[in-house]
């Protein structure tokens, strides 16, 4: 569950919804199904497997979160580490004109990366959301 290989115009947490989703339906069956089986003489009591089935499916669902939590955050990290640097580069005292020159060209760089830096951040925002 990569968040990178998506298309642009896919919603990021749409992959996690229809997996929580899914599970949710699992789990509403197996809630619904009865605890005890009959067949001829014997009864058998499924009581302990639909805990054990229902205990797993909320483990499950707690697993996707954590990893959706994990690759927003990652992702928040990376975008705000590219910022930083880019402040800091931006930032550093100019000592002659050629500093400042290159400082210029990196302002220019970084004003053109604007709307690329902008696409990154929207599918975490919207991750966050969900979350």
């Amino acid at each position: 569950m990569k968040g990178n290989s998506e298309a642009p115009d896919q919603d990021p947490v749409l992959r996690y919804k229809e997996s929580i989703e899914s599970l949710n339906i699992v789990m509403n069956d197996v809630k619904k199904k009865n605890q005890e089986k009959t067949e001829q003489f014997i009864i058998f009591d499924c009581s302990r497997l639909k805990v054990s089935l229902l205990e797993y499916g909320t483990d499950f669902i707690q697993q996707i979160f954590y990893h959706l939590i994990k690759e927003s955050k990652d992702e928040l990290y990376a975008l705000i580490n590219e910022f930083s640097n880019t402040i800091e580069n931006l930032n550093n005292p100019v000592h002659d004109i050629e500093y400042l020159k290159k400082r210029q060209y990196i302002l220019v760089e970084t004003r053109a990366k604007l709307p690329v830096l902008d696409a990154k951040r929207e599918p975490i925002v919207k991750k966050f959301r969900y979350i």
